[in-house]
């Protein structure tokens, strides 16, 4: 059984207040497309159990009281160069049946005061609206502090 029963439609172009150009595409790859270690896959079964129960854990459990700030999942996926990180980005969000929005860091970033934090919380903003996973390509050496907080998988 699906874990987001709800239909999803091919690519779209969201409402875009943003000066960058993306899509919002049903997820390329699943799980059985993806060679992952036991553990890597212990792990994002994990995400996938926290998204699907997260209303009952966080609400009807009383933790949205003690984890104010905490509303949303984040998972850090590091390693070489063609190790399956998209893939297994896009299997994760095959899995929750979302779509995805898959974002290179380098085309918020902007030469601009403010400007990257600007197009960071839009985008932001887009995948909370439309419900998709989202995934920065590459990663920001500027947030790393935040991204220590999150779940590290190791590809």
């Amino acid at each position: 059984m699906p874990i987001n029963p709800k239909p999803i439609e091919k690519t779209e172009k969201p409402e875009q207040s943003l000066r960058l150009n993306f899509d919002i595409s049903l997820p390329k790859y699943t799980f059985d497309d993806v060679i992952l270690s036991s553990d890597t896959r212990d792990e994002l079964d994990k995400l996938a159990v926290l998204e699907r129960y997260k209303k009952k854990i966080y609400d009807d459990w009383g933790l949205a009281c003690v984890m104010k700030n905490k509303k949303s999942i984040t998972a850090n996926f590091y390693g070489e160069s063609g190790t399956g990180k998209t893939m297994s980005a896009h299997a994760l969000a095959s899995k929750l049946n979302k779509k995805i929005l898959v974002v290179n860091y380098a085309d918020i970033e902007s030469k601009y005061v403010g400007e990257t934090s600007k197009n960071l919380a839009d985008l932001f903003m887009i995948a909370q609206k439309t419900d998709a996973v989202l995934f920065l390509m590459r990663q920001m050496h500027y947030y790393q502090k935040e991204l220590l907080k999150c779940t590290t998988l190791r590809m």
